[in-house]
């Protein structure tokens, strides 16, 4: 029943209800879940929740009224004190407590529905908690007055021993009864000592008690002897209060208690007070009643008599050895935090006497200690006299160190024995190591080796690590999207999706980290590009998630995944132009503003740095306005104004959008750029123009740059300078699809470039034309490139134009006609690339294309050859005769005269079958009603009625008897059923062999090239059939190609028409090869390049490939090879440093770091993962990052020999040998564990189709050759390299 209420009591019945989870009774919400919302899908999906208003007996109104219309968003923040999570589209709060499981979702069994014990229980205590707070307001501020007299101000940080107001609050005036006990006992020494000396004293202890507790408060203060009020001024108080003197006679009824008043009264020693004080504890729990402030001050007096025991016995013990320790009175103000009946944060300042021992050593151990002492004053006066008092530390360091390698000992230096925090992080980034992986290595090395406690690692390491990885990092939000979750697009689900708040600023700290360690590299070192920052972005799927990443190209090295960084990224969401639209190509976030800017060249860096070893730099980025067109180089003058200007006398400007700032700049302009500082630091840079002085940008760093970690002759050695940004896509080339709007790669104009069909990809571009033939005119024009009336956008307008955006219903084959005549741009560009941009086409996936259509061609070949051996014709007649077999002997379909004698004993056996079935129903039914006759009471046993169901029960056994004689007996049908499920199978199997859909080798020619690719160590992938290989694989295969060819030519004997039809056709692919492994490092490289040197590689690797593949059409990525590179190279000067290599293997880190994060929060993850991928930008670790790499680095190891798939040569796979049985005299194998039967004369076939077996015979021809290593032979003889599964 709800009521209106003001706020005070608002604020108190939450603030009750949070006590719920800190209690043990029916009212305990611990696990528990409350519905917040209470909207009609709400109401209809979970009709029976309680909701949080009507817990709390609070109305609607009352709740607008003094908290505001969206008033349930204040119970889902961080700071609430409650727990949030969304189900079914509903939200759900839980009491947040200090051992939370975050596992605790809410599910049907924890929600709390109307009806359920715990909501009278909650309400109740509710009630009582408001009620109590009313009734006792006025003599709680009464005592806190009397506690507070010497109060001082209010501190926000005040807390004793780590034990804040709040904690205190929740112990005594929160917790139930037998909580507080607990809790009482493992309070703080300080804590208690605070505590009792803020109490007040035994007369106000009588005027604030309940009749109920009187008696036992007065038998325990009563034996405080210590104390001002003795027992006779307490008994006197009593006297003179009838009142009372009845409580205490009421009380005293109750034989327990009297009890233990009798033993306090007879013996007061602290045993029998702590007795009597459970005894009160007890009545109020039997009660349940909330723990007054009185007896919370009586708890706290029982402490201190047990300190003041503890005192008496370390007493003793001091008279015992006649050197009593030193009595040290130490007097501090501790401020305490509490909370008043009003909710305010209340601070008093308490003054603590304490009472102090110095720790005495025995006797035995303070000689043993002078002993050593005097030893050491000997050495040191020695050491003084041959050195001199003004003797090198260096030379005292070599004395000590001998004096150490003497005696077997190692010295070290305390201030190079234990890490810093830093160093620990790159330790756990080296290693792949979780943070609670390395405190366990750290734990682990203190057990084992004891000496190195206090060493190596520093003192609270996962504090201090868990402060580097959550400091410092770019702001990030999260997004819960629906997403097509499938990959064939029909399944959609919600799924996190994330981006950085303002990505130039990751930019900017990749430029930092590169200039900072020393690997920064001019633009004009790698590409024509001057005074130019090469900026690289790719979007990518791996398994899982989909990421979009950045790095800079200026820096040696930077296609690694070290220096590649996240900027967004979705989880378990599939590669779609639907969800990219949705995500990182959406309007709604400053991703994708950024990266079309980006890929425009508008934004330009300035980059200061200062010390002439470059001790700090900061890097900003600014889009000059107006922009010029896109792609356009532009340089921009500025002047570095010396005189800095004041923090104080400024505003910082935001940035716009989260994107960078615009600074107008025209052509003969100029920006000055002073510093904006203080005494202590250098906060950001002002930007002026030179022609507009009124147009003042002050821009904040991200990190300020602090003073005292520079001198003056840094300061001298300040630089700044403005470098034109160029961002360059790399996606693979589906993602380039996706990104321009191109239906597939199946599209009739599928190039990203131009508008060439896909019929006219084997034309050479005009480059390689004059390239072979200067003299000459190329036969043919290259298609027009996508810009301009041609550009993807311009396609796509045309396209709905002509199709009225879609919707008109036009046929089929005029929208497919529209579609091509227009680029086949039929969705709308998630982003403007100029075709410039995307000539490179992604070295990393042209590279691995071409490798694998080259593998997949010789495949072809080989297994047209392979088609003509005995193995493979003879598994066709096997089909044949199978198929035969299972259609004409062992058919079921045919009817009439034709019918088989198979299906004629098939249906006879059938019936049998029903007719046994009948028999046994009618005796089961005969003998549940013979049953339950034989069950009546006084009912004599029908012999006659049991008779016939013994009689029923033999005819079934008969007739199922009869049916198993003639299928096994009389006509063999049983072995037939086994033949025609095993020749079904069969037949599947052969028929997907024959047809080309199985990876199984045709014959000896495709085993043996697989058989020496996996012996040269190359590795297969998954998709596409499992014959396409990894890059790298792809470039050691072409690197070893001959050696590989040589496994193919052995496949044959060397006088077959076979053996020398492949041979011929290897030694126009060794060619190849070798021409596609010079083009393939030529691609690679990270260096400048001329378009000359790749057309010459180019020019020799397309002779080649036409020579050895005469019939193989070009492809998508061989024509963007043909027609776009060489434009991208003649443009920049550069290829393989804009590849997508880095964006590649960062996957396998993130999958790592997510493996590492054990939160279920979606939002804690996603946290985890940025902070450690972006800790390595953090200037302090770069550091320690260099002096391990430096350490670390070694001489550069030669080729690396990769091993075979398998390690073994010696040992083949083995088989276990199949049942057979015999039947009419012929032979056959058993398969599906006996259910299934073939001829034995097929095994080998069957054997191959479902195992990695390959025939025996197919290396037979190795073993005469002498090109081969034995050990090799036996590999490939043995079929244990392949995996042929």
């Amino acid at each position: 029943m709800t009521s209106v209420v003001g706020i005070n009591e608002i604020e108190n019945r939450i603030a009750a209800l949070k006590t719920t989870a800190f209690t043990n009774g029916a009212e305990s919400t611990v696990g528990l879940w409350i519905l917040i919302q209470e909207n009609a899908k709400a109401r209809n999906t979970f009709a029976g929740a309680i909701s949080l208003r009507e817990l709390l007996g609070i109305s609607e109104d009352a709740m607008e009224q003094h908290c505001g219309k969206y008033w349930r968003k204040a119970f889902t923040t961080d700071t609430c004190g409650f727990r949030h999570r969304q189900w079914k589209g509903c939200t759900f709060i839980s009491v947040q407590t200090t051992d939370e499981d975050e596992c605790n979702v809410p599910t049907e069994t924890n929600i709390i529905n109307r009806g359920d014990i715990e909501v009278e229980a909650i309400q109740n205590l509710i009630e009582k908690i408001v009620s109590s707070s009313k009734e006792d307001g006025a003599s709680r501020d009464t005592e806190a007055a009397a506690a507070d007299v010497d109060a001082m101000d209010m501190e926000d940080d005040a807390t004793v021993d780590d034990l804040d107001g709040t904690l205190l609050q929740n112990i005594f005036n929160c917790f139930r009864l037998d909580d507080m006990r607990r809790t009482v006992a493992g309070v703080s020494r300080k804590w208690r000592e605070t505590a009792l000396d803020a109490s007040p004293s035994p007369e106000d202890y009588l005027a604030t008690l309940g009749e109920e507790y009187i008696p036992s408060a007065i038998e325990i203060l009563g034996q405080q002897q210590e104390q001002e009020t003795g027992l006779s001024l307490i008994f006197g108080l009593v006297r003179q209060n009838t009142s009372l003197q009845n409580a205490i006679g009421d009380v005293r009824v109750q034989q327990r208690v009297a009890d233990a008043q009798q033993q306090v009264a007879g013996a007061p020693t602290i045993d029998n007070c702590l007795h009597l004080l459970n005894c009160a504890l007890d009545n109020l729990e039997a009660d349940r009643k909330e723990v007054p402030v009185a007896m919370q001050h009586l708890a706290r007096r029982v402490i201190l008599m047990t300190q003041q025991r503890q005192n008496e016995q370390m007493d003793a013990e001091d008279e015992e050895e006649q050197q009593p320790r030193r009595k040290r009175q130490q007097q501090q103000i501790i401020p305490l935090k509490y909370h008043d009946n009003a909710k305010k944060t209340k601070t008093m300042h308490l003054q603590v006497k304490t009472i102090t021992r110095s720790c005495k050593p025995t006797a035995s151990t303070k000689i043993k200690q002078q002993h050593i002492r005097r030893i050491t004053n000997e050495i040191e006066d020695a050491m003084t006299e041959r050195l001199g008092v003004n003797g090198s530390d260096e030379l005292r360091m070599k004395v000590f160190q001998q004096l150490a390698n003497n005696n077997g000992l190692t010295l070290l230096d305390s201030s190079e024995t234990v890490f810093t925090f830093d160093e620990c992080f790159t330790v756990l980034h080296k290693a792949n190591l979780s943070i609670n992986q390395l405190c366990i290595v750290a734990s682990f090395i203190r057990h084992m080796r004891p000496v190195f406690k206090g060493m190596l690692w520093p003192n609270q390491l996962k504090q201090g690590l868990c402060d580097i990885i959550g400091k410092g990092n770019l702001e990030f939000f999260v997004k819960q999207l629906p997403l097509i979750v499938a990959k064939n697009e029909d399944k959609w689900a919600h799924r996190p999706f994330w981006s950085m708040t303002r990505p130039a600023e990751l930019a900017q700290r990749l430029l930092e980290r590169a200039i900072l360690d020393g690997s920064f590299e001019d633009s004009i070192e790698f590409s024509l590009l001057l005074n130019c920052i090469v900026v690289v972005w790719g979007i990518d799927k791996a398994d899982r998630d989909t990421a979009a990443s950045l790095r800079i190209g200026n820096r040696l090295g930077g296609n690694s995944s070290k220096h590649t960084q996240l900027v967004a990224a979705t989880e378990d969401a599939a590669e779609c132009y639907t969800n990219i639209m949705q995500t990182f190509m959406s309007s709604r976030y400053p991703l994708k503003a950024y990266l079309q800017e980006l890929t425009y060249d508008n934004y330009h860096m300035l980059v200061l740095t200062i010390g002439e070893g470059i001790k700090a730099c900061r890097c900003i980025t600014i889009q000059p306005t107006p922009s010029l067109e896109p792609c356009t180089i532009r340089q921009i003058r500025i002047n570095l104004v010396t005189d800095p200007v004041s923090s104080d006398s400024v505003d910082w400007d935001e940035p716009h959008d989260n994107l960078p700032h615009t600074v107008f700049y025209c052509e003969g302009d100029e920006l000055r750029i002073c510093l904006i500082q203080t005494t202590e630091e250098i906060s950001g840079i002002q930007i002026k123009n030179s022609n507009n002085e009124h147009t003042t940008m002050n821009i904040q760093f991200m990190i300020p740059i602090l003073l005292e970690s520079l001198n003056d002759a840094d300061l001298r050695e300040m630089k700044i300078v403005c470098q034109q940004i160029i961002g360059f896509p790399s996606n693979d080339y589906k993602l380039n699809l996706a990104l321009t709007g191109i239906n597939s790669a199946s599209a009739k104009n599928p190039c990203v470039c131009c508008l060439a069909e896909s019929s006219n990809f084997k034309q050479l571009s005009e480059a390689l034309y004059r390239h072979r033939d200067p003299s000459c005119d190329p036969p043919h024009k290259d298609a027009p490139k996508r810009e301009g009336t041609n550009s993807t956008k311009a396609c796509h307008d045309r396209i709905m134009a002509e199709t009225g955006g879609g919707a008109l219903p036009l046929p089929e084959y005029r929208k497919r006609e529209i579609t091509a005549k227009n680029g086949s741009c039929f969705h709308e560009p998630a982003i403007d690339m100029p075709w410039i941009k995307i000539a490179h086409g992604e070295a990393l996936h042209i590279m691995n294309g071409i490798i694998n259509h080259l593998n997949s061609a010789i495949f072809l070949r080989l297994r047209v050859i392979d088609s003509n051996s005995s193995w493979f014709q003879k598994a066709k007649s096997i089909l044949a005769a199978v198929t035969t077999q299972l259609e004409e002997e062992l058919s079921l379909t045919k009817t009439g005269p034709s019918s088989t004698q198979y299906r004629k004993d098939y249906l006879h056996c059938q019936k049998l079958l029903r007719d046994a079935r009948d028999f046994r129903l009618r005796a089961e039914q005969l003998r549940e009603k013979w049953e339950e006759r034989s069950n009546e009471v006084d009912r004599a046993p029908d012999n006659v009625a049991l008779a016939a169901v013994e009689s029923a029960e033999a005819k079934a056994i008969e007739a199922l008897n009869a049916a198993l004689k003639h299928a096994q007996d009389d006509t063999g049908l049983a072995h037939q059923i086994k033949l025609s499920r095993g020749n079904t199978e069969l037949k599947k199997l052969l028929e997907k062999y024959i047809k080309g859909g199985s990876k199984k080798p045709f014959g000896p020619g495709e085993y043996c090239f697989k058989a020496g690719l996996s012996v040269c160590g190359a590795n297969f992938l998954t998709q596409h059939g499992g014959n396409d290989l990894t890059t790298d694989n792809g470039m050691d295969v072409m690197d070893r190609f001959d050696e590989v060819a040589t496994y193919a030519e052995q496949a044959y004997p060397e006088d077959s028409e076979e053996a020398k039809e492949i041979r011929d056709f290897f030694e126009l692919c060794r060619q190849l090869a070798k021409e596609l492994a010079d083009l393939l490092s030529f691609m690679k490289s990270q260096k400048k390049c001329n378009a000359t040197d790749f057309l010459n590689k180019l020019d020799k690797f397309l002779k080649k490939w036409d020579a050895a593949l005469p019939d193989k059409d070009y492809f998508l990525k061989l024509h963007h090879l043909i027609h776009h590179v060489v434009e991208f190279i003649r443009r920049y000067g550069m290829y393989g440093r804009v590849s997508a290599e880095g964006f590649e293997a960062i996957h396998a880190l993130i999958t790592k770091l997510k493996t590492m994060s054990r939160s279920q929060s979606t939002l804690n993850r996603i946290k985890t993962v940025n902070g450690k991928t972006q800790t390595v930008m953090k200037p302090e670790v770069m550091s320690a990052t260099v002096k391990y790499t430096e350490r670390s680095t070694g001489k550069k190891r030669g080729t690396y020999k990769r091993k075979a798939s398998t390690q073994s040569t010696e040992a083949a796979e083995t088989f276990e040998a199949y049942d057979v049985e015999t039947v009419g005299g012929v032979v056959y194998t058993k398969v599906f564990a006996g259910e299934g039967v073939i001829l034995k004369e097929h095994e080998h076939y069957w054997r191959m189709l479902t195992t990695s077996f390959t025939p025996p015979e197919w290396g037979e021809h190795f073993q005469s050759s002498t090109t081969i290593p034995q050990e090799k032979k036996r590999k490939i003889c043995s079929g244990a390299e392949l995996n042929l599964n």
